[in-house]
């Protein structure tokens, strides 16, 4: 979500980082509830769209954390969990697109990353859940199959074919399991192929 909506993301909607009311109205619009997680992003700390964004999110009981340049400032008092990233002054006074957004950027592919890896989007260090949406990501996906089964690229390709996933194609291949019994066993496991692996072998030794 951002202030101005995704217009906002090519043009400058002047006044929209101000409006308060339709920050509320943005939260409300995607049904959040206690069990969500809002990050505030804004390099002052005191965005009025961001804080009230924020704010509304604490009033639900949904956990709120933030990430800022500013240290002090109301969205960091008003977030469960406040990232401050202290970069100095700009090089350009005032434009915080430079230090401050690349600095907030690099905070967010950690966190994004992490929450990857804690939802079983990860394999050792492979992105086990690339969607084979075209020519160069089915190639990574078969990629990905073979370097963690060794099976050959027939192999791996039928499997990606048959299963429509790496995650499911890869199971298969290092249990021998097939059809509906690859698919329980990912979703007894949430998706985390690891840990389906665990259960696997386990069976497999009682």
């Amino acid at each position: 979500v951002i202030a101005g909506g995704e217009p906002a993301l090519r043009l400058s909607v002047e006044g929209a980082e101000d409006d308060i009311d339709q920050a509320v109205r943005d939260m409300q619009a995607l049904g959040l509830s206690s069990g969500d997680v809002v990050v505030g992003i804004a390099a002052s700390g005191r965005t009025p769209y961001t804080l009230a964004a924020m704010r509304y999110a604490r009033a639900i009981d949904a956990k709120v954390g933030c990430i800022v340049n500013n240290p002090g400032t109301a969205m960091e008092e008003t977030a469960h969990y406040p990232i401050v990233v202290l970069c100095g002054p700009e090089v350009i006074t005032g434009s915080t697109r430079l230090k401050s957004g690349t600095a907030q950027k690099l905070v967010l592919n950690m966190i994004t990353t992490a929450s990857m890896v804690r939802l079983g989007k990860v394999y050792e260090n492979l992105m086990i859940d690339v969607a084979p949406s075209n020519s160069k990501l089915t190639a990574r996906a078969v990629g990905i199959i073979r370097e963690i089964t060794d099976a050959d690229e027939a192999t791996a390709q039928q499997a990606l074919a048959a299963y429509g996933g790496v995650k499911a194609a890869t199971f298969a291949l290092l249990t021998g399991l097939q059809g509906d019994d690859v698919h329980d066993a990912l979703a007894a496991s949430d998706g985390h192929v690891k840990r389906a692996l665990h259960t696997f072998k386990k069976r497999q030794e009682s």
